[in-house]
């Protein structure tokens, strides 16, 4: 096992993505294997690239592989998306008037649909009640992934391949517990 290290990918337009680099030597049963490690982390994803070959053509490894990262992270987009961008929903009451039933202590279950007491001109009343309400919802949102692009996925072509990948809560164990 050799030494860990920084690495600084230069990327298109001179960006820098700064990294770790690994590299292996192993013996793979009947040959002895080398590899380079590089681990970046980025829109709060890491990305691992592994590259390995037999010892015989480690030089070339070594001559090829800043370019090939280089255009591999280059030519990968990383974007969540998910139901934290989900709009609230407000619902003002006016005053004497009760919540429905779904809403009884101000928040709906999954905390996108909260109910506010209003003025007479239909405004939420701004105060202590508010806040509570408001801290109740935030409470029972479960963020999924969150982008504030855009995000029309890339169609595939004769230059590019796309891989969506998808992942609920349910995937990484993380879901609420129910009661």
């Amino acid at each position: 096992m050799g030494e860990e290290g920084p690495y600084t990918a230069t990327l298109a337009g001179g960006r820098k993505l700064v990294g770790r680099f690994l590299p292996i030597v192993f013996d793979a049963q009947q040959d002895m294997l080398t590899s380079r490690t590089y681990l970046f982390y980025r829109k709060l994803y890491f990305t691992k690239i592994r590259l390995t070959t037999t010892t015989d053509a480690v030089d070339s490894l070594v001559d090829t592989s800043d370019k090939f990262i280089r255009n591999l992270l280059d030519s990968v987009d990383i974007v969540s998306v998910g139901g934290c961008g989900r709009q609230m929903d407000v619902v003002a009451l006016a005053p004497g008037q009760s919540p429905p039933p779904e809403l009884a202590d101000g928040s709906s279950a999954d905390g996108y649909r909260v109910a506010l007491k209003a003025n007479r001109s239909g405004q939420p009343i701004v105060g202590e009640a508010m806040t509570k309400v408001m801290a109740l919802a935030a409470k029972r949102q479960l963020s999924t992934g969150c982008t504030v692009l855009d995000y029309n996925p890339p169609l595939e072509d004769g230059t590019r391949t796309v891989l969506h990948l998808s992942f609920s809560t349910e995937d990484w164990g993380a879901a609420p517990k129910q009661q």
